[in-house]
């Protein structure tokens, strides 16, 4: 059987090894020794062969969905379910697995690719008519929501307190390869992936001496070229200075290349750093240097954490779903919208449950109850309220742009009722419109925004009829 590199493997072995040079390793291993019966080993390897001839999906997808697809046999398994074929896979099949996807406490991130892993093989098995499949749709199309992939990212950022340790830790760090790759992850956001694929030559200026990094994202077959910090212009240049008698070694522009003693285990002269090889170094770094959480217990730092922590602050410093979606080169703004549902876990739990978490009063006071009249009033004045950082003594700058009826520090006044009205007007119009003319990235954004001003206008209706009587 030929491969889509060119190379043949034996078809009756229940373990494949392909060649494919990535990040990941020089090969990729297929397993199909885990599946039940001669019926599910013939049917995956056919489909696997079919789709490694068609290019589609991409064999680095396809491994994905090898490893993955365990999780549906070992749930079988689990639950003593014995099915002989995919014939015998039905609705309630699915909802008992999302069940026990649910119950196995993985990130919903696994969990998904578990379901795309089994409709990848039920639905090719269903479009080439291959026989013992499903006659009709097994998928309600809502598996996905079951599986609430929107909550992923909560535990996933990284606090400012852990921050500050691997800042620390990295500015003692010895190991030459790890510091500059953990520099640019925290200033990028770029995927590991990504990050160990960077080439000789990714980083050149701009017309204003601003550093761009040329990102390949070889999963999705796609690149981006984004702003990054000197930090990372330094550290791409420490990583082509240090790779350079590897790179000639090896004759590759990639820069993870590692030293030959650090070699020895997998080569007998250089090699390429690989994303299990990182991770190891990764896990090491943080038992070395101590990096701990608020329980006092070892960090579980993962690399695409530094992700998911650039991405929610790009949201909550008012960038818009759009320009995070290019820079962090997410498909679709799906991926990106999950951001801004964690802007601030403590704010959106108060907002959820009262529906806006300002403050709403008669008149402007200070902590004293004193009025609040002249320079102080005007350096806190806003279109529709007030906002309590100048009053406070918090200073006038703030970072989150747009985000202010969603502020705890916003206060507002029966004064301003005509204008959150007119505020409301504007956006049941047009919301399209309101949204690219306010620099809204989200829906859920302007959900937000929509729900907190009919909560303040009923307040304040409420507060003006009070006063009037």
């Amino acid at each position: 059987m030929i491969t889509s590199n060119g190379k043949a493997v034996n078809i009756k072995e229940n373990v494949w090894k392909i060649d494919h040079v990535s990040s990941r390793g020089k090969y990729l291993t297929f397993y199909f020794d885990y599946l039940p019966n001669y019926w599910f080993k013939n049917v995956h390897k056919q489909a696997t062969i079919e789709c490694f001839t068609k290019q589609n999906p991409k064999v680095d997808t396809l491994h994905r969905y090898n490893y993955s697809l365990k999780h549906f046999f070992n749930f079988l398994s689990e639950a003593n379910k014995s099915i002989k074929n995919y014939s015998e896979v039905n609705n309630n099949t699915i909802q008992d697995y999302i069940t026990y996807l649910k119950q196995k406490g993985m990130s919903n991130s696994t969990a998904n690719v578990c379901m795309a892993s089994l409709k990848w093989i039920i639905y090719h098995g269903q479009r080439f008519e291959y026989e013992e499949f499903p006659k009709s749709e097994v998928f309600d199309g809502d598996e996905f929501q079951a599986l609430r992939v929107d909550d992923f990212l909560k535990t996933k950022i990284i606090s400012d307190q852990v921050l500050k340790q691997i800042e620390s830790a990295l500015s003692s760090e010895e190991n030459g390869l790890l510091k500059p790759y953990l520099e640019i992850g925290i200033d990028t956001g770029i995927r590991l992936g990504e990050v160990l694929d960077l080439k000789v030559g990714c980083i050149t200026e701009s017309f204003n001496g601003t550093p761009i990094l040329h990102v390949i994202n070889e999963k999705n077959n796609s690149e981006r070229w984004i702003p990054v910090s000197k930090r990372v212009s330094k550290a791409v240049d420490w990583l082509t200075r240090s790779s350079a008698q590897g790179r000639e070694y090896l004759n590759t522009e990639y820069l993870n290349i590692i030293s030959k003693s650090e070699a020895k285990k997998i080569s007998d002269h250089y090699a390429r750093l690989t994303q299990n090889m990182f991770r190891e170094r990764l896990e090491k770094f943080v038992i070395k240097h101590r990096i701990v959480d608020s329980n006092d217990t070892l960090y579980n730092l993962n690399f695409h954490a530094f992700r998911h922590t650039i991405g929610t602050h790009m949201i909550n410093r008012g960038m818009t779903s759009f320009e995070i979606q290019e820079y962090l080169g997410h498909s679709s703004l799906h991926s990106t919208a999950l951001y801004s549902k964690v802007q601030s876990p403590k704010i959106i739990e108060e907002h959820n449950n009262i529906g806006f978490v300002g403050v709403i009063a008669r008149d402007v006071k200070d902590k004293s109850g004193t009025n609040i009249e002249g320079t102080t009033l005007k350096q806190a004045a806003l279109p529709d309220g007030i906002c309590r950082k100048p009053i406070d003594g918090e200073g006038l700058n703030c970072k989150s742009f747009n985000l202010c009826l969603l502020c705890p520090k916003f206060m507002t006044t029966p004064d301003y009722l005509l204008i959150h009205k007119q505020h409301l007007e504007r956006i049941e119009m047009d919301s399209e419109n309101y949204m690219r003319e306010e620099y809204i990235g989200s829906f859920d954004h302007l959900t937000k925004v929509e729900s907190s001003l009919k909560e303040i206008i009923e307040r304040l209706e409420e507060m003006k009829n009070t006063t009037t009587v």
